[in-house]
């Protein structure tokens, strides 16, 4: 993936919490998922763990999904 664009301005429900944006491979469109939006902070500090970096986005500490920082 050498782009991820954000996510159209249509989008504007619970599709947000899911999916960190699109991408473009070959010539399709697809949406990129975000890990955030279906794993527990358990999952996804392991996930971190295991792959350092991985997760690490502005705005998006480690360890938190989108709906646990919508809800504060």
């Amino acid at each position: 993936m050498r782009i991820l664009l954000g996510m159209p301005r249509s989008f504007r429900g619970e599709e947000l919490i899911w999916y960190r944006g699109l991408t473009v491979l070959g010539r399709k469109v697809l949406p990129v998922a975000d890990p955030r939006g279906f794993l527990t902070a358990e999952e996804l500090q392991r996930l971190e763990d295991e792959n350092p970096g991985l997760l690490q986005t502005a705005g998006h500490p480690v360890g938190t999904s989108r709906h646990e920082r919508e809800r504060v």
